[in-house]
């Protein structure tokens, strides 16, 4: 999960994806990130597309509360009631050098 406060720094959390995305495949050796996000979170996919994550399946939610909590689980789509699904985001190495040229100084 990325969070940030409204700021004047202009694209702070595409740079923070970015360097967090580039230790993990030059320091980890990562061979695909992968990530999942409400369906509903249109900015957050717009900032994970920008850094070169395509959607890769969308999983359908049920939600329950119990006990005052708000639960989703991964379900059929027939049992789905949430209103929007689990989607679930990849970005390989490959793509993120095509994306990022002059991110990756090793590897």
């Amino acid at each position: 999960v990325i969070r940030g406060r409204a700021s004047d720094m202009r694209n702070l959390m595409f740079h923070c994806g970015r360097a967090l995305l580039e230790w993990m495949f030059s320091g980890l050796g990562v061979e695909t990130a992968e990530l999942h996000v409400f369906s509903h979170n249109e900015k957050a996919i717009g900032l994970y597309k920008r850094l070169g994550f395509a959607a890769a399946e969308s999983l359908p939610l049920r939600r329950t509360e119990e006990e005052g909590m708000v639960k989703y689980s991964v379900v059929d789509r027939s049992e789905a009631n949430a209103g929007f699904d689990y989607l679930r985001m990849e970005l390989p190495i490959g793509r993120f050098r095509q994306a990022h040229p002059a991110a990756l100084l090793t590897a």
